[in-house]
């Protein structure tokens, strides 16, 4: 969304991610698609579903998890072909520092590299991917978010009082 914004001539003042990577993973180790075809990863998703509501799902569910496992391996074969364009800002990413996996490690900001052309702060939020949601890791990060938008706020008034009146007058419109 950001490089589409940038493409489209606007200017990316803040982009901040929750606890995500940009995608890499989904086909990471892969040759082909057909690699990912036999279901493998996408049973393990749903176990993981399965495993956050709590309970085993009913029998019911079973013809709306073969539509999820269509839709996933749809989305798999399209991530497979797309190019990710680039974001010239900068990017807040704030990751769950809590692993329910002992395997997996906390994303690094590295895998963004590619796709983020700015600096790429880290803010290490003590919880799960999974608890992000939740009042006190959505307080923590909404004081930095508070923070960064009062610093740009202040540096557009800095500059509709310190500019021309062209200026003055462009900011005052928009």
């Amino acid at each position: 969304m950001a490089s589409h914004l940038e493409h489209q001539g606007e200017q990316v003042a803040l982009l901040a991610v929750m606890d995500t990577d940009p995608g890499d993973s989904m086909v990471m180790g892969q040759t082909s698609i057909e690699d990912q075809d036999d279901g493998s990863n996408i049973d393990a998703e749903i176990r993981l579903f399965v495993n956050c509501v709590g309970d085993a799902l009913p029998d019911s569910a079973r013809p709306y998890i073969e539509k999820f496992k269509k839709v996933r391996c749809q989305l798999y074969r399209l991530y497979w072909n797309h190019t990710s364009p680039k974001c010239h800002s900068g990017m807040i990413l704030f990751r769950a520092m809590v692993q329910t996996d002992p395997s997996k490690q906390p994303i690094s900001p590295y895998a963004w590299k590619p796709h983020v052309m700015g600096k790429i702060e880290v803010f290490d939020i003590g919880c799960t991917h999974v608890e992000m949601d939740q009042p006190a890791p959505l307080a923590e990060i909404g004081r930095v978010l508070a923070q960064r938008l009062n610093a740009i706020h202040t540096v557009e008034v800095k500059e509709l009082y310190d500019g021309t009146k062209d200026l003055q007058c462009a900011v005052r419109i928009k």
